[in-house]
């Protein structure tokens, strides 16, 4: 599945209430949250989007100079768009 992206803001996006394709990521410009589409459901009845919870990691575990899933996080972010690069 590709993940593209899309900006509005949360009134017009429930105004209109389409279907959001599958794997568009529309990001409600006013209030920064985001839903995932399915390429079925219309917008007011999907849920907004939360990303799975990073596992912890700590030294006793894996060496955390070895660690990079900060940096990947953010590279994915970033490619995104949705935060800026630092």
């Amino acid at each position: 599945m590709e993940i593209s992206q899309d900006f509005e803001t949360a009134a017009r996006l429930t105004a209109t209430n389409l279907v959001v394709p599958r794997g568009l990521l529309v990001v409600e410009t006013d209030t920064g949250f985001a839903k995932l589409g399915d390429g079925a459901t219309r917008w007011t009845a999907l849920g907004y989007w939360q990303p799975a919870p990073a596992a912890v990691v700590t030294p006793e575990v894996v060496d955390p100079e070895s660690v990079t899933l900060a940096e990947d996080l953010l590279a994915a972010l970033v490619a995104l768009g949705l935060v800026a690069e630092s």
